[in-house]
């Protein structure tokens, strides 16, 4: 009953700028770009 507020196809913003992956939290993007794109800090 709750489809309209939880959409499947199109999660959240949090949108990873170099592969595209989208995650439904801001923790979830920089744990995945901590460990995924980090060469350059």
């Amino acid at each position: 009953m709750t489809s309209e507020s939880e959409p499947v196809s199109e999660p959240t913003n949090h949108k990873c700028e170099d592969c595209g992956r989208v995650f439904t939290t801001a923790e979830e993007l920089t744990i995945h770009y901590k460990k995924e794109h980090t060469e350059v800090l």
